[in-house]
């Protein structure tokens, strides 16, 4: 089994019809692959919970450290589509791709300490291409 050093994250963005790598300006990425609503099925005369499987859904939040460069590229596409693709060990392995709705952007900027960003990525269209080799 080969383990994975958060160092060797990979994330790129699709900035205006162009791929573009940010991973120099992220700390952090969580949510992939994502969830699958559960919904209770129990019928009468059961005596254990029953569920079923309901729609997926994939809703990340990426950090980063503050710079003009990726301020630039995450306002730009606010409120919009785009596609994100995330790879764990780099760009070279295993990736999650698909079309997401940039939700929300903030600048966080404290007295004390770096300037930095969180952006909030939900799946906007089609499924998860998970594990892309």
């Amino acid at each position: 089994m080969a383990f994975v050093h958060g160092k060797e994250g990979y994330l790129e963005i699709d900035v205006s019809g162009s791929p573009t790598d940010i991973s120099a300006y992220v700390t952090s990425v969580d949510g992939f692959p994502g969830d699958v609503a559960s919904h209770e099925v129990t019928t009468f005369g059961k005596d254990t919970v029953a569920r079923s499987a309901g729609l997926k859904d994939t809703k990340v939040t990426v950090n980063g450290i503050y710079d003009a460069t990726v301020d630039g590229y995450l306002a730009a596409i606010l409120g919009t589509a785009s596609t994100l693709s995330y790879g764990p060990s780099g760009n070279a392995g295993q990736k999650y791709t698909g079309e997401f709705l940039l939700s929300s952007y903030k600048v966080s900027d404290p007295v004390g300490g770096m300037s930095t960003w969180t952006a909030n990525f939900e799946i906007a269209s089609g499924d998860l291409s998970d594990l892309t080799w």
